[in-house]
């Protein structure tokens, strides 16, 4: 005998999910805590409400996934926008491959399409890509990834032992500082726009 689909339905974050939400981010991506939390979505100026879509099994309420949005605001053409960033989106790992990543995107894309929002956009990994490519949303760009040691003595330290690891970080760390540095300087910088507060 097959055993029946679970189902499952989505709803607006309540501060009760705050656990769960944390968890699942930290188990997912590594990292997150109640002050990131605050700073990306609590405290967000750009949006009225805590804009993380939840969903649960409806059978027993089970947490089994979520969906934040980051509100940005944008210069276009001489305007100021209302954009979202996607991303972010998590589902635990026993509710997974059960339409709960799809699911929450639907209901994500439904919302905002009836909100004065400009532009949506995401950065997916490649295990979301897919998701995101199925509900409407297309490639505009492959970004590469650059990154950018500032102290590479805590590199060696963490990685070797010994006289080497100590060496490296008092020689090596004035000398990228000042390399940094002047790297900072001569580069071209991005132009400001004003503020419309």
């Amino acid at each position: 005998m097959a055993r029946e689909r679970d189902s499952y339905s989505t709803r607006w974050y309540e501060p009760g999910d705050r656990g769960a939400v944390l968890d699942l981010y930290a188990d997912t991506f590594g990292g997150g805590g109640d002050d990131w939390f605050d700073w990306k979505y609590v405290d967000n100026p750009r949006a009225a409400h805590v804009p993380i879509l939840v969903a649960e099994r409806d059978r027993d309420g089970a947490f089994a996934g979520a969906r934040p949005q980051v509100p940005f605001r944008f210069r276009v053409g001489g305007e100021d926008v209302l954009g979202l960033r996607f991303g972010d989106t998590m589902v635990h790992p026993d509710h997974r491959r059960r339409g709960v990543f799809t699911q929450l995107v639907e209901r994500a894309l439904a919302h905002y399409a009836e909100m004065p929002t400009e532009l949506c956009f995401n950065v997916p990994n490649d295990v979301a890509r897919t998701g995101f490519l199925k509900a409407g949303g297309e490639v505009v760009a492959h970004l590469p990834s650059y990154y950018r040691v500032q102290r590479p003595g805590a590199l060696a330290d963490a990685t070797a032992n010994g006289g080497f690891a100590a060496a490296t970080s008092r020689l090596g760390g004035p000398a990228v500082a000042g390399y940094l540095g002047v790297r900072d300087r001569l580069a071209p910088t991005h132009e400001q726009w004003p503020s419309s507060d």
